[in-house]
């Protein structure tokens, strides 16, 4: 959840409580999705919860925007490098040829170096997204003043690539389903480098509770 409304916290007492009931301890709180290198303005409440004979992980500490730390990636560092083949395809399928700009965009090209995007067009009282700050907060039904369309291109909505870029998915992920399906998606999506960042601390207190997989090959590296 992007924050915690009346209703959301009595949610969250009561799964607090049933936690405590089996007898697992937990730790919780609110993660800004900027604050991991995510150029998207995410936040979510996270909530770990342990067996009584397991360490309790900590939450992890932002590695973006802070002093000696690098800036928070904004729409145009996530996506510049996505450039349109033909933008009046008929069908919405368009071909994109990638070569890195920047830091940020290497690490969306882990597995692939180019991407096919969908997008749609849009009419003009949508606002133009922001190429210099991090995307707002995804929506499933964007509203009419969320800032969804492509400073480039204004006449078209941002693409699902394009979103999902903005959110630190790589380009080998494939998103299925209708148009509409595979926003929804993305929209609802935790972003991956924050869920990695909380991975990396879940693989910490399990290394430590069985020092016997510290050599072990790990999908986080």
């Amino acid at each position: 959840m992007d924050q915690l409304s009346t209703s959301n916290v009595g949610d969250l007492k009561k799964l607090q409580y049933q936690i405590l009931k089996l007898g697992y301890g937990f730790t919780y709180g609110v993660l800004k999705a900027t604050d991991f290198g995510v150029s998207t303005t995410r936040n979510r409440m996270v909530l770990i919860a342990v067996a009584p004979s397991q360490h309790m992980p900590e939450l992890p500490s932002p590695t973006h925007g802070g002093t000696d730390q690098p800036s928070t990636p904004t729409l145009q560092d996530a996506i510049s490098d996505l450039d349109w083949n033909n933008p009046t395809c008929k069908a919405g399928l368009q071909s994109a040829v990638c070569h890195p700009k920047n830091c940020f965009q290497p690490v969306s090209r882990h597995c692939t170096g180019c991407s096919i995007t969908n997008f749609t067009r849009w009419d003009d009282s949508r606002t133009i997204a922001d190429w210099n700050k991090p995307l707002p907060a995804l929506l499933t039904v964007p509203s009419e003043k969320w800032k969804c369309r492509h400073p480039n291109n204004p006449q078209r909505f941002l693409s699902v690539r394009e979103m999902a870029r903005a959110l630190s998915f790589p380009d080998s992920w494939d998103f299925s389903g209708s148009l509409k399906d595979q926003y929804n998606q993305v929209a609802n999506a935790l972003p991956p480098l924050l869920a990695k960042a909380i991975a990396e601390e879940i693989k910490t207190v399990i290394v430590k509770s069985n020092p016997h997989l510290v050599n072990t090959p790990s999908s986080l590296e």
